[in-house]
């Protein structure tokens, strides 16, 4: 079952301020949030009011500026977004350059399908998937709740609004207050100010029969590290009112590509390719040669370090592993990438193993293996292929490799 997180006022300033959430947020440890009845009764009024809407559609613009180490930073973003219960919406970034600190993510649910665009540098990639069955559990996920961090609107279509801006209060609100009435573009609006350590956080409700949401301003100030300030405005607002047809319809932009997920990795650039040869020195003496193992033996090799973590626990498997299945004619070396000789004998002594360690000090051999992090474990087939990389510390390791061997000493292939 998934946990469903509405974001409330820790949250808010949490991922939306820059500043880290432990100095943004430290209230007085037992000490409640003091909170103003008027102020608390026009924000109840205000999600009770976004909690009975239907639909609404409402054209939304950022302005972020930061300072910090002394670099200032600006950033603007406009978009529209609309929604219609349970479970339609659609959020589409229609102004902005691209950003370093606002979410570029647009989400468009038609009801049956979620649709994910999220450009990432120069490529441009989106995902399609079941949409979630409401709201609720739409920004349950991690991914769509970035996607508003900025905005914030996943606030206003929760099904208990105040429930999921006010749950965490206790974490790091210090105060709520009245700060009166005052104007945004001629509209009198009741603003209601959260307070924080070094933060605070006001939302301005227009007066009158509909409390709509105008304005959002958070501001933040951390001695000696960032200030930052960023306001939000809603602009144009269409509650409960007729849609227009293509308000849900999805068109992937021009060049992107359809993936499973977000967080992919690309192949490995070596999988099914030859391996590279090389000749190193090995730690106990006499050279590590990969040619003299073609036709004749399985080949792996794991990149390490003695200074990694992952590598710690890693190198001790293949250790174990490999050592299962050498009378089968799987051939073992430990690539460590940069350490000292002594440093290494002295790691293997502690750890009590003994494998065949080829020194690539200056990470000749990594750099033809496109090591870019440790450990890296390939296994090379008998003709000399690479037919398996694998990256960090694997949960089932020692199982996978079993297989793998199994696979390749049967005369069968890893990669096609």
């Amino acid at each position: 079952m998934t946990k469903r997180r509405g974001g409330g006022f820790a949250a808010l300033l949490g991922i939306v301020l820059l500043a880290p959430a432990g100095a943004a947020l430290g209230g007085e440890e037992g000490a409640g949030p003091k909170i103003d009845p008027k102020a608390n009764a026009a924000l109840r009024r205000f999600c009770e009011f976004y909690g009975k809407l239907k639909s609404f559609r409402v054209n939304v613009s950022v302005t972020l500026n930061m300072e910090t180490q002394g670099r200032k930073i600006e950033e603007t973003q406009k978009c529209r977004i609309t929604t219609q219960r349970p479970n339609r919406f659609s959020l589409r970034i229609e102004e902005g350059p691209p950003t370093r600190l606002l979410s570029t993510i647009q989400l468009v649910s038609d009801g049956e399908k979620l649709y994910t665009y999220w450009p990432m540098g120069p490529q441009k990639k989106y995902t399609a998937q079941k949409a979630p069955a409401d709201f609720d559990a739409l920004f349950a996920d991690k991914l769509t709740r970035m996607a508003t961090r900025s905005n914030m609107v996943n606030l206003l279509v929760q099904s208990d609004p105040y429930e999921a801006l006010m749950k965490d209060s206790r974490e790091g609100l210090l105060g709520m207050v009245d700060a009166g009435i005052q104007e945004f573009e001629d509209v009198r609006c009741r603003v209601v100010r959260f307070l924080a350590k070094n933060a605070a956080l006001e939302f301005w409700l227009q007066e009158g029969e509909q409390p709509l949401l105008r304005r959002i301003v958070i501001t933040s100030s951390e001695p000696g590290r960032a200030t930052m300030s960023m306001a939000v405005a809603y602009r144009d607002w269409s509650v409960d009112g007729e849609l227009p047809a293509d308000a849900f319809a999805f068109t992937p932009p021009e060049g992107a590509k359809l993936v499973k997920s977000f967080f992919e990795k690309p192949p490995h650039p070596l999988l099914g390719k030859p391996a590279p040869d090389f000749t190193v020195a090995l730690l106990g003496g006499g050279e590590a040669s990969l040619a003299a193992h073609k036709g004749k033996h399985i080949v792996v090799l794991d990149f390490w370090a003695t200074w990694c973590p992952p590598c710690r626990k890693v190198l001790p498997i293949l250790v174990e592993v490999t050592g299962a299945y050498r009378d089968k004619g799987v051939v073992f070396y430990a690539v460590n990438e940069g350490d000292k000789a002594e440093r290494i004998r002295a790691y293997l002594e502690k750890a009590k193993l003994s494998p065949a360690v080829a020194l690539d000090a200056d990470s000749t051999v990594g750099r033809k293996y496109a090591v870019r992090g440790i450990p890296q474990t390939v296994i090379i087939g008998r003709d000399g292929t690479v037919e398996a990389v694998h990256i960090g510390l694997l949960p089932d390791l020692k199982a996978r490799l079993m297989k793998e061997f199994n696979t390749l000493l049967a005369g069968g292939k890893l990669v096609d």
